[in-house]
């Protein structure tokens, strides 16, 4: 899914061992001081980082619909925005620009000054239709896999808001 099986199958039949140990070893959550870094998100109501590997890893509501304070700023991923922009919030940011469905990939440049990013920077390789489409989406709104065509090309910079 989402690349995974690609990523085991390059490998042939016999993934190394020391591989398998390494990707199983990963953290689900990162922190620095302003920051959670995180795939999917937390519960509301608890503050972060959530003690729940699954919760981490697949959590989309309430979390999305609430703006609740985990302490730090939560920085995640996991649900497509319909639009090019990232998500940003005052407890949150979401990345995801629907590189997975052939929108933007995107990344956020955060500094030891603040907890929200000072700028994003986008590979995007979707064609100019796809990239209107996005763009007309409302700010949060995510997408679903149907909603996209196959990629072109295209990249960027977008500012913090």
């Amino acid at each position: 899914m989402n690349g995974g099986y690609e990523t085991m199958a390059s490998f042939g039949p016999d993934v190394p061992a020391e591989v398998l140990r390494w990707a199983e070893g990963l953290p689900t959550v990162h922190e620095d001081a302003h920051r959670f870094y995180v795939h999917a998100g937390f519960r509301p109501g608890r503050p972060g980082p959530d003690p729940s590997e699954h919760v981490r890893l697949w959590m989309r509501e309430p979390f999305l619909s609430r703006d609740y304070d985990f302490g730090k700023h939560v920085v995640h991923g996991h649900t497509p925005l319909r639009t090019i922009q990232p998500d940003q919030r005052p407890y949150r940011t979401n990345l995801d620009t629907g590189a997975v469905l052939g929108g933007a990939l995107t990344a956020g440049v955060f500094t030891n000054d603040q907890a929200h990013a000072v700028e994003f920077l986008q590979a995007c390789e979707a064609r100019p239709s796809d990239r209107d489409r996005l763009c007309s989406g409302r700010s949060g709104e995510t997408l679903n896999s149907r909603q996209l065509s196959l990629p072109g090309e295209n990249s960027g910079k977008v500012k913090s808001r």
